[in-house]
């Protein structure tokens, strides 16, 4: 309470009376400087709400004060003025003050979001995904649903886990890929080698839309020619399948009708009816399945190869009976093919039956004239044969020369003499000279160049380019045989890249980061090494801002350098009063928690755009509000942003300090 001053009547204290002239003749009255006071709002209103502040101490008799919600406390309402009465009470109403939204009451493990600890009324945040979860992000405003209850206006985002897929060098035919079918972010599944197969079984982990881990090396337990001639081999080509029967002949797989006819259009050999059934049934289960339909044509092998093939690798009776007896009109292929033979046996008794009929005369006849023509041919080419027989015993001795001039380079190697033509040795006797001249000729042969190849014994002075001659970056080169000319470009394995196009590398390159700085994506692209940035955090530049420089904007204008915390610190003075003042860049961030923290007179904000918009610090601009400072802890996804700092003052002596750094 306020001090009171007592006045007496003219009976008591006389020096005091006569300072108060004007109240000498009245009773003893009490002047209250501050009437009411706490106490007072406890009598006028019962117990004061913890959420609701007030100026409502020392309050003269007819004086005004302030009762508002808490904002430190996120509360919101309309301030209420209240008048000191008499008797020491307030005339008015407390404020109704609404509760903020708590976001913790939603979170968990597959949803994320950009709220504060705390929603106020009215203001709103963005919700998202967890990383590997998939589904919209939804814009949750905070809601009065009455004067006690309030809540977000929407539910959370649904979301569901990302499907993986599996990589390209997974082998339908060398493993059984069944298991990992519809695997879903968190997943596991195994991938063991298929039947004629050998190798360990492998373990892969779904993670964020990719299989993590390492498939099996798969080989191969049969040959050909182990499991004999007619064993099929299975072949997918173009989005069909085909099996192979006969060493390299080709038998397809044809449908039947309903009465276990052949389609009209086939005429060709038919599968098993257990496999034209079992290969029904699954492929409508498979179907049925839109995550699995990708690999439907790989199941179907498999299935096959399961119905063809017994545990040995060997054929099945039941389908060697369908290869050995389903000819094109029914009948046995043996049959088949005796009949065929029998059509062919009948055509030439036939004709011998003809010629036997023939008059024997004439025969006799055109035997003579036959046995006379042929007899003159022979003599004139016996006569011929002796001519060319003496030439070539005359030249036998130029041969011999020309033998040890040109020989042929074996296959690999290429010949170092310059094919221009041999001049020309008229040949009578051996000279010194002559033979000097045929020695210097002598071609030499030598390796083919890497990437080159000959495949037969030749003259020529080039080898022939390999196919491809380059590869494409993302791969490196198998170099070919330099008998055969086939290269092959083979794909980086994971956390491999090569980033060289049109090359010649035989291998690929690690993918890493050096010390103190993280990868902004965890899965090396294959085509490039990781984006390694400092710390976690590389500020790109903006607009005509160059890399580490910020975009100003109000009060300051230009580029600027940041500072310290790998170039997000930016820090300034006064402008004067009632201005902003913007800075803007792109700023990539890997994965992880990062801490925002802004300070300024009078306020200060953060907003970022990117993979996921949300602002860590936004706490209004009302007074004095960013004094003390501002921090604020988020979990990030990877990926590049557009972060925006903004400052307001309000009536001078104003300061800004920003940064961001990794926890």
């Amino acid at each position: 309470m306020a001090s009171k001053h007592r006045v007496c009547g003219p009976w008591l204290a006389l020096v005091v009376c006569a300072q108060l002239l004007a109240v000498a003749q009245m009773g003893c009255a009490v002047q209250d400087g501050g009437a009411c006071d706490a106490a007072s709002l406890v009598a006028s209103f019962g117990a004061v709400p913890s959420h609701v502040v007030h100026n409502c101490n020392n309050v003269a008799l007819g004086a005004t004060c302030i009762a508002s919600c808490d904002v430190s406390g996120s509360y919101t309402g309309t301030p209420q003025t209240l008048v000191c009465g008499s008797n020491s009470t307030f005339q008015g109403s407390l404020p109704t003050c609404f509760a903020p939204c708590n976001p913790a009451e939603d979170e968990s493990a597959i949803v994320s979001h950009g709220c504060r600890s705390l929603v106020p009324v009215g203001d709103a945040c963005t919700w998202g995904c967890a990383r590997g979860y998939a589904g919209a992000d939804v814009t949750r405003t905070c809601t009065a649903l009455n004067a006690n209850t309030t809540a977000f206006d929407a539910p959370p985002p649904s979301c569901t886990p990302v499907p993986c897929s599996l990589p390209a060098e997974a082998d339908p035919q060398a493993m059984d890929l069944s298991d990992c079918f519809g695997a879903v972010h968190t997943n596991s599944c195994v991938i063991p080698c298929a039947v004629g197969y050998a190798g360990a079984t492998a373990a892969l982990t779904c993670d964020n839309g990719q299989f993590i881990g390492t498939l099996p090396m798969c080989t191969r337990t049969y040959t050909d020619s182990a499991v004999g001639l007619n064993s099929p081999k299975l072949v997918t080509e173009g989005g069909t399948l085909r099996v192979e029967v006969f060493d390299d002949k080709r038998m397809d797989l044809a449908y039947m009708t309903q009465n276990l006819q052949p389609n009209a259009w086939s005429g060709r050999i038919l599968s098993d009816v257990e496999i034209e059934a079992s290969i029904t049934s699954t492929l409508s289960t498979i179907m049925e399945d839109g995550s699995a339909r990708v690999r439907t044509e790989a199941k179907v092998a498999q299935i096959v190869a399961a119905n063809v093939l017994d545990s040995q690798g060997v054929v099945r009776a039941a389908v060697q009976d369908a290869i050995d007896a389903n000819a094109p009109q029914g009948s046995t292929l043996t049959e088949y093919l005796g009949e065929e033979f029998d059509r062919v046996d009948g055509r030439i008794d036939s004709l011998q039956t003809y010629v036997d009929g023939q008059d024997d005369g004439v025969l006799s006849t055109l035997r003579d004239e036959l046995e006379s023509t042929v007899s003159a041919a022979s003599d004139a080419l016996s006569a011929e044969l002796d001519g060319v027989t003496s030439a070539i015993d005359r030249m036998a001795p130029a041969i011999a020369a020309a033998e040890r001039c040109l020989k042929f380079c074996p296959a690999v190697l290429q010949s170092l003499t310059p094919l221009n033509p041999l001049p020309f040795f008229p040949f009578t006797h051996s000279t010194h000279s002559t033979h000097s001249s045929l020695h210097s000729l002598i071609n030499q042969c030598q390796q083919c160049p890497a990437f080159t190849y000959s495949a037969t014994p030749n003259m020529e002075r080039e080898c022939q380019d390999c196919t491809p001659t380059h590869c494409n970056a993302g791969s490196y080169m198998v170099p070919c045989d330099r008998t055969v000319g086939d290269s092959s470009c083979v794909t980086c394995p994971s956390g491999k890249y090569q980033d060289a196009s049109q090359h010649r590398e035989s291998s690929c390159k690690t993918c890493g980061c050096p010390s103190g700085s993280l990868p902004m994506f965890a899965t090396c692209p294959g085509t490039s090494n990781f984006d390694c940035l400092p710390d976690g955090i590389k500020v790109v530049g903006y607009g005509s801002c160059s890399a580490g420089q910020w975009q100003m904007g109000g009060a300051e204008s230009g580029c600027r350098s940041g500072g310290s915390h790998q170039s997000t610190k930016l820090t300034g003075g006064d402008y004067g009063s009632d201005y902003d003042v913007t800075a803007t860049s792109t700023v990539k961030f890997a994965e992880g928690k990062y801490r925002f923290f802004c300070q300024a007179d009078d306020c200060c904000k953060i907003r970022l755009r990117g993979p996921r918009t949300f602002s860590p610090i936004d706490n209004g601009c009302g007074g004095c509000t960013s004094c003390s400072g501002h921090t604020h802890d988020h979990d990030l996804l990877a990926g590049v942003y557009t972060v925006e700092y903004y400052m307001h003052e309000f009536g001078g002596g104003a300061y800004y300090d920003f940064h961001i750094q990794r926890l």
